[in-house]
């Protein structure tokens, strides 16, 4: 669903980008208090992961791309979970 506006949705595409890039600094930020290297390891994978599928979007406004970033989207945010928990360890 792109705003009323945003008929090339140029605006979307740029408004992911940063979303993302504010999610991925965000499951970072435990790195600071408990550094462990299955964490920072785990999360910068994860977080290029997402970030790989968020850049494709953002140079083709293609519905596959779309698709393909929803889906790593849900793939993403349980395995950031598995990680938190066993970085807990």
């Amino acid at each position: 669903m792109l705003p009323h506006f945003d008929m090339d949705s140029r605006f979307t595409r740029v408004e992911i980008i940063a979303f993302t890039c504010a999610l991925v600094a965000t499951t970072m930020l435990p790195t600071v208090a408990h550094p462990g290297p299955l964490y920072i390891c785990g999360m910068l994978l994860a977080g290029g992961f997402l970030f790989y599928h968020a850049i494709r979007l953002a140079g083709s406004a293609s519905k596959v791309f779309a698709s393909r970033l929803l889906h790593a989207s849900v793939i993403y945010l349980p395995v950031v979970l598995a990680i938190m928990a066993l970085g807990k360890r």
